[in-house]
């Protein structure tokens, strides 16, 4: 999950963002770990005038974890002006010019210029919804394949095992490049991390206070707090304003911040701060007194009243969601939801699902992956590693699919890509699925 927010105001600045010469082309790509630290590739484009090759050093986009053996990877190449084509290692490209209601409507409302999910698989509904919003202007989808090697390796691991938490870092910083010359910030978090202006009407005011506070920062990193919430299970009882009148805060949880990222000094991004940055600068991390990133950890759905108990120390060292934030605040939003909802998305607002087939499917595998080990892995942690129902009858997702293209180079290097002409979400009626 990505969100970018771009400028709105001061239209008199330029947001341009140029970290590389002019005529560059930036390759992403996944392979086993251990490329030699100063490995070159050669790089070749062509127009109908020009021609030029150029080497270029492969560099990892994050830092590579120890427990995986596949890692995302960056290739900066210069290229003519306006290539027609372009070719690394007889690689061949041909160029062309060119998810739950609240929190898609808090980020909107706040000023998030656009939100960009990538999707692996998803039910099927919530993914009518989130086209609904993609119509409106307000959403990107990006499928996001898992990796097939067709038969191509006899003896390998599955890359879909060894990338880390399905590729993210891979994901974020191929959302990252694709927006960042439309970006003055771009916020980097999960579903579940909200950020919520305190001190100003949007983020972007905010974001500005504390850019003059930091100058040098390549980042902002917003500390988050566990967050317990109730929710009506039926979409004709949800309201944003009622699930924030439930939240509470757990203030002795205090998790590893998210950041919110300068373009104009960051090259790469990882899911808590930047990686790949230009010259000294370095994140900074937000005092949580000024604000924090809620993390919405703990969800109950039902349209039962929940009874707590206010006796426990769980719930002596919370504290209500509402004192940190004005209560008229999140009242005109849900009314502004409405409002949109009812415009863009209303048919499939109501055809939400009620039900939840793989929430603890999935808190239970990442348990015993990550969190009941102090959070200390011993494999590569990665959802591909879950035993999860094989049929589902009657579950409908949509899945990231695409025929998937073997190019032999030499016998020590095979690309495997996606065909474009095929890639998209396919339909399940039998359950979700990885690939």
């Amino acid at each position: 999950m990505i969100f970018i927010v771009v400028e709105q105001k001061r239209q008199r600045r330029s947001i341009a963002v140029h970290l590389y010469p002019s005529n560059s082309m930036v390759l992403l790509f996944n392979s086993q770990k251990g490329w030699p630290s100063r490995k070159y590739l050669t790089c070749k484009s062509y127009n109908e005038i020009d021609e030029k090759i150029e080497t270029a050093n492969v560099r990892y986009q994050v830092w590579a974890v120890d427990q995986c053996s596949w890692s995302p990877y960056i290739l900066v190449c210069p290229v003519v002006d306006k290539p027609g084509h372009f070719a690394s290692n007889k690689l061949k490209l041909k160029l062309t010019r060119v998810a739950t209601p609240s929190l898609l409507e808090i980020h909107r409302q706040f000023g998030v210029g656009r939100q960009v999910y990538y999707v692996q698989s998803i039910r099927e509904k919530i993914y009518d919804f989130l086209r609904a919003y993609q119509r409106a202007g307000v959403v990107d989808i990006e499928t996001w394949q898992g990796m097939d090697f067709g038969g191509t390796y006899e003896y390998s691991d599955n890359p879909n095992e060894e990338l880390e938490w399905r590729n993210q870092a891979g994901a974020h910083t191929d959302c990252y490049v694709k927006y960042r010359e439309s970006a003055e910030f771009i916020i980097i978090s999960d579903i579940d991390d909200v950020l919520i202006p305190r001190h100003h009407k949007n983020y972007l005011d905010e974001f500005h206070e504390l850019n003059v506070q930091y100058p040098w920062a390549s980042a902002l990193r917003y500390y988050r707090f566990n967050t317990a919430f109730q929710t009506e299970k039926e979409a004709s009882g949800y309201s944003i304003n009622e699930a924030v009148r439930t939240a509470r805060l757990a203030m002795n949880q205090r998790e590893d911040g998210k950041s919110v990222v300068k373009t104009k000094v960051v090259e790469t991004v990882w899911i808590h701060w930047p990686a790949l940055t230009k010259g000294w600068h370095t994140y900074y991390d937000i005092d949580s007194e000024f604000n924090f990133m809620v993390h919405f950890r703990n969800w109950t759905a039902s349209s039962e009243a929940k009874h707590i108990n206010r006796k426990s120390k769980v719930y002596k060292k919370s504290r209500p969601l509402h004192n940190f934030f004005a209560a008229d605040k999140f009242r005109l939003l849900q009314m502004r939801a409405e409002n949109f909802v009812a415009k863009n998305a209303q048919f499939e607002f109501d055809a939400l699902p009620s039900d939840s087939v793989y929430y603890k499917l999935i808190e239970n595998c990442y348990n015993d992956m990550f969190y009941s080990r102090g959070r200390v892995v011993t494999t590569c942690p990665s959802p591909a590693r879950c035993n999860f129902p094989g049929n589902l009858e009657g579950v409908e997702c949509a899945v990231a699919g695409g025929r998937v293209k073997h190019t032999f180079i030499n016998d020590n290097l095979i690309v495997h890509h996606i065909s474009k002409a095929t890639k998209g979400m396919e339909i399940h009626s039998e359950g979700c699925k990885y690939l």
